[in-house]
């Protein structure tokens, strides 16, 4: 007897071109133990199948010994020994598996394959078997490419006993072994683990992955065994990225750690594990996956509804937090996964009730920073806020500043100045002046994992929000976009008569804004000169030359002055306004004379410097 492939078939199968690891020699013979045990219950379904792992690290070599169905020589020559070969080839195995009923005897491995891996790490094996009814048979294999040789121990209970001579440089050492055993065989319950060293034997235990995580979803499907199916820990973490695992065992044994085909790559977050029936799912020749065939997309759709179910069961969680513990809303971040589903690709994938339940739940959900304001607040609060004037203004955080172009004329020629307004905050501060609602809106990033691309999920507040006020009939303006008569600038007491003066009319105006020291100007469109820009002050400081009439060269000084608090140049200026004998003439206005009692009232104080000028 001897592998039956070419040489060069085999050559690939045993090298690490075929196999990730050198650890997958322990499935693979696990595999072979597990579908011996599956044969033997159809034989009896009284049978307690029982698998050992044994180990020397003294010796370096590794068994595994089964009391399932063991091999005849037929078994040994049509699939043993012949790669990839069906079982069914096999007299006796076929018989029986014509006689299985439901999922018992369900077959994980082909035979021969899992046996040319044990030679990517052993240097040689020796196979003792037997079946019940039959002769024992016992035989080496020191090389994949010769003939197996007989031994004379034969065993005389029923069962498989296959045991592996580790090379000595490795890849793998016995030490390994455990390992490689909870890796693998992670739901085959009568698998043990000993130690030959020390004669101490454990049972492997089982392990879940996302079982005991809030909220999991034990899977029921025909074609799994067991399975949960539970949403990442990350979706309660704020600025965590939200991607997502499956770890896929088949027939007991880990196929996949991380598999993320299975599910579409809209369904992000999800984390969980399921032990696939054997046969269900089309497994690839190496067994570290499956072929995406009809079974595959079949078995996808059903854990997208289970995936439904999950985020389902997230929404009403999500419900109840906001009626009946709203204050809780911003403590649970909720904020994050609402937008993520409503905003991102999962939608595509959900149950359309589910999706709007979750556009019912960003009003009170997301919160939205009133400016100036410490801490945001919900939308819906704020909705509420405007019932009665069904405005709301708001400014983008990340919005470019707006360039405006001016020209001053002055003795000198024309001054050209090309201003970075600042004329939003001044806007925006009237608006809340008066009562208006001014949000500050600013873009959101989220970082998912969409199949396995990295992906970050932006969208702007001011986005959202605006969806919101198109629902309930609300205007959304921008605040550099509301007209003059909205902004309804508070003039400075005297603005309107030095406006007069200096003949500025509708073009430009001096204005004062509540919480803003220094006065600003205002052109004829209602927008704002910043009197803190560098350039707006050498514009103002052109100004006055360029005004013909003394007597309004003089106010506009005047106010300049006191503007920047030089109060000596003020009052000087404004003695030659209440000593010139000819005011009325130089000011060529008709009501000269009343200009004159104006000013004796209001600019007599700032000669006296024991009284405060206004």
């Amino acid at each position: 007897m001897r592998f039956k492939p070419d040489d060069r078939l085999i050559d690939l199968m045993v090298g690490q071109l075929f196999y990730k690891t050198p650890e997958v020699a322990m499935r693979e013979l696990l595999q072979n133990a597990e579908d011996a045990c599956s044969l033997q219950r159809i034989k009896d379904a009284d049978f307690e199948a029982l698998i050992i792992v044994s180990y020397s690290v003294s010796e370096n070599w590794v068994e595994v010994i089964d009391n399932g169905l063991g091999m005849n020589r037929e078994a040994i020559e049509k699939s043993f020994a012949a790669v990839g070969a069906s079982k069914e080839n096999v007299t006796h195995i076929k018989e029986l598996l014509a006689h299985a009923v439901g999922d018992v005897g369900r077959q994980i491995a082909f035979f021969g394959v899992g046996i040319l891996s044990c030679f990517g790490v052993a240097q040689s094996l020796t196979v003792q078997t037997k079946m019940d009814g039959e002769e024992g048979l016992s035989f080496d294999i020191t090389d994949h490419h010769k003939d197996f040789q007989d031994r004379v121990d034969v065993p005389t209970e029923r069962g498989t006993r296959l045991r592996l001579f580790l090379k000595s440089s490795g890849p793998m050492r016995a030490d390994q072994v455990p390992g490689a055993v909870a890796r693998y065989a992670r739901h085959a319950g009568h698998v043990q683990i000993e130690n030959a060293d020390s004669k101490e034997r454990l049972p492997v235990p089982e392990k879940w992955v996302s079982n005991t995580l809030p909220g999991a979803i034990t899977i029921v499907d025909p074609g799994i065994r067991a399975g949960f199916l539970a949403l990442q820990p990350s979706w309660d973490q704020p600025g965590s990225t939200l991607q997502s695992d499956l770890l896929v065992c088949n027939g007991g044994f880990l196929v996949r750690d991380r598999e993320i085909g299975l599910l579409p790559a809209q369904a992000v977050g999800y984390t969980g594990e399921i032990d696939v029936k054997p046969n269900e799912l089309t497994i690839q020749l190496n067994r570290e996956g499956f072929l995406t065939d009809q079974k595959w997309q079949d078995m996808g759709r059903r854990l997208t509804a289970t995936y439904n179910r999950l985020i389902r069961s997230k929404v009403d969680e999500w419900e109840q937090i906001v009626t009946n513990e709203p204050d809780k809303v911003v403590g649970q971040e909720i904020e994050q996964g609402v937008l993520v589903l409503t905003r991102g690709p999962t939608r595509g994938i959900l149950e359309p009730d589910i999706n709007e339940r979750l556009d019912r739940l960003v009003p009170s959900v997301v919160s939205i920073k009133i400016r100036a304001a410490a801490v945001p607040v919900p939308m819906a609060l704020l909705l509420a806020k405007v019932k009665e004037s069904r405005v709301i203004y708001y400014t983008r955080e990340d919005a470019q500043p707006r360039q405006f172009q001016h020209s001053v004329q002055q003795v000198g020629g024309t001054v050209q100045v090309t201003e970075v307004a600042q004329t939003e905050a001044l806007r925006a501060s009237h608006l809340q002046a008066k009562g208006a609602l001014v949000l500050s809106c600013r873009p959101r990033s989220y970082s998912i994992v969409v199949g396995e691309s990295n992906q970050n999920l932006t969208f702007h507040e001011a986005d959202l929000i605006s969806q919101e006020c198109q629902k309930s009939g609300i205007r959304f303006v921008e605040v550099n976009a509301a007209s003059p008569e909205e902004v309804a600038l508070n003039g400075w007491p005297e603005s309107a008569l030095v406006s007069d003066l200096l003949g500025l009319g509708e073009q430009l105006k001096l204005v004062a804004l509540d919480g803003f020291q220094e006065r600003v100007l205002r052109d004829f469109a209602g927008r704002l000169l910043n009197c803190r820009n560098p350039e707006i002050r050498e514009i103002l400081r052109f100004i006055p030359d360029a005004i013909g009439n003394p007597v309004r060269r003089l106010l506009l000084q005047i106010y300049m002055d006191l503007d920047s608090y030089r109060l000596e140049e003020a009052r000087e200026k404004t003695r030659q306004l209440l000593t010139m004998t000819d005011l009325a003439e130089q000011a060529q206005l008709n009501t000269g004379e009343l200009l004159r009692v104006f000013l004796e009232e209001k600019l007599r104080p700032l000669i006296d410097p024991a009284q405060e000028p206004r």
